[in-house]
C-alpha cells in the first residue's frame, strides 16, 4: 500500500529531491510550500502521515503542529534545520511523534515514517482510497 504524506517544506530545493526519493520506497508526497496551502491540501485530502518544517514564509510550524493536532488525527514527523532544544521540546509536547534535523539520510526518514506509522493507528489506514468511488469509504 502506497503510503500518503502531506511534505511541508519551503525549501524547495529540499522538497523535490526528497520526494522523489520517498516515492522510490512507496511513499507518494503531496508537496505544500506554506502553510496556507498545507491546510488546502488537508481540506481535499486524508493523509496518513504529515512531515512539517518548522520555519515557513507565513508562519510557524509548531503554530500549524498544534492547530491541526485538534482537527486531525495523522502523525507528524517534525524535520528542521532548528537545533534548538527548546523547539524539539516543545514539538514533542504538541504531539509530534519524531524530530529530525537537516540534513538527514533518506534512509533514516524512510525508517523514521515506517515506525510512525506501526506505532500509531491512524485513521487513514482504515480507509478505501478507491477513486471511482469518490469520496473515501470507512472500510468496516
Amino acid at each position: 500500500m502506497t503510503i500518503q504524506c502531506l511534505f511541508i517544506e519551503d525549501d524547495l530545493d529540499f522538497l523535490e529531491p526528497t520526494s522523489v526519493l520517498l516515492s522510490q520506497h512507496d511513499i507518494q508526497v503531496t508537496p505544500a510550500p506554506n502553510l496556507h496551502q498545507a491546510h488546502q491540501k488537508l481540506k481535499e485530502q486524508l493523509y496518513d502521515i504529515i512531515i512539517l518544517d518548522l520555519n515557513l514564509p507565513d508562519g510557524s510550524g509548531l503554530e500549524f503542529l498544534e492547530k491541526i493536532s485538534t482537527q486531525y488525527v495523522i502523525p507528524v514527523i517534525i524535520l528542521s534545520a532548528d537545533f534548538q532544544n527548546k523547539s524539539k521540546v516543545e514539538a514533542l509536547k504538541l504531539g509530534a511523534y519524531y524530530y529530525l534535523n537537516k540534513p538527514i539520510h533518506i534512509d533514516e526518514l524512510v525508517a523514521v515514517i515506517q515506525r510512525t506509522l506501526k506505532m500509531t493507528n491512524t485513521p487513514a489506514h482504515l480507509l478505501n482510497r478507491d477513486a471511482t468511488k469518490g469520496a473515501p469509504q470507512w472500510i468496516l
